[in-house]
């Protein structure tokens, strides 16, 4: 994003009725009111056609690679919403915005500390489907302060993890399924927000009208429950009839990349792969829970967990894509 200025004012600063009142929020609640003004861009459902999308599309995951590569930051919110574009010179030029949710992965990978017990899997009472598009759902929104468990500031001795509460963050019907699953979030990962731009291509190529310039939301993906979105894109992933049913909507630009063997499909069935090796730790699981083999149970979850990780790669999906890793 090209940022003009940007200007950040604490409570103090701005002399809110709390200040005066003496009210001092809690270390985690602790806001400030940042403006900034960025050069104005056009929203996704206004690029027109399958060729330019492709082009936004190659542009923001190079763009995403690059900031975690040069700042290990991660985006945290990958969805239609957050794709933006501009011309430059007659080119299109692809812009990956909104980074409100990104996490500073530098010290490490955040591990979840929140018990299973106080994360909600739905997303906030009173949102609708339209709501839904529009915002991230953010379960830290719907704790009450009870729940709220502050993590410590500091890289704990036994690991290379940095340690705070975790809530599901992201756009649902684009987040990795991994982040859907019921019980404690796991540490967000990079190949997560791979994934999530697999499901904004998904989610194009499914329902986006270029005549009219408006999307088509996939209904399957439009539910309340987090883990019921998560089933429902189980199973897209897993049933060729589901994966069918989804793209039976899709506009004559897109149906060539609905064949077999297109960039498109080997993205599916690469993801669909990554989905699969989760039973290998889910008979780890239950080896330990039934049989009472839990010696190693860790070790093994974590070498299934780096095999997985292997699996989707920056180069891997660009390669599939057939676009350059650097401009």
């Amino acid at each position: 994003m090209d940022l003009k200025c940007s200007v950040t004012k604490s409570t103090e600063e701005m002399g809110l009725p709390r200040v005066a009142m003496g009210v001092i929020p809690e270390e985690q609640d602790l806001r400030v009111c940042r403006s900034i003004i960025l050069k104005r861009y056009q929203h996704l459902e206004a690029i027109g056609s399958a060729e330019s999308f492709h082009t936004v599309f190659v542009h923001v995951v190079r763009a995403h690679h690059w900031v975690y590569e040069t700042s290990k930051i991660l985006h945290g919110d990958i969805s239609i919403n957050n794709v933006m574009w501009f011309i430059k010179y007659g080119q299109v030029i692809g812009v990956l915005c909104d980074w409100d949710l990104a996490e500073d992965h530098s010290n490490g990978d955040v591990r979840s500390i929140l018990p299973a017990e106080a994360v909600g899997a739905s997303l906030p009472p009173g949102t609708s489907t339209g709501e839904k598009m529009a915002k991230p759902s953010n379960e830290q929104q719907s704790q009450t302060n009870a729940e709220q468990v502050p993590g410590p500031t500091t890289v704990p001795s036994e690991g290379d993890y940095m340690q705070k509460p975790r809530y599901r963050t992201g756009t649902g019907p684009f987040m990795a399924l991994d982040l859907l699953r019921k019980g404690n979030p796991p540490v967000h990962k990079y190949r997560h927000d791979l994934e999530s731009f697999l499901y904004v291509y998904v989610y194009t190529a499914a329902g986006y009208d270029p005549t009219n310039k408006i999307f088509r939301p996939i209904k399957q993906w439009q539910l309340d429950s987090l883990v019921a979105i998560g089933q429902a894109k189980f199973w897209f992933l897993a049933d060729d009839e589901e994966n069918a049913a989804v793209f039976s909507s899709a506009h004559e630009e897109f149906k060539p990349l609905l064949k077999p063997g297109t960039f498109l499909m080997r993205l599916v069935s690469l993801f669909r792969a990554l989905e699969r090796k989760m039973d290998k730790i889910k008979d780890v699981k239950s080896n330990a829970r039934y049989l009472g083999s839990a010696e190693d149970v860790e070790a093994k979850i974590c070498k299934a967990e780096r095999k997985r990780d292997e699996m989707v790669t920056y180069s891997k999906f660009m390669s599939i894509l057939g676009a350059s890793e650097d401009i």
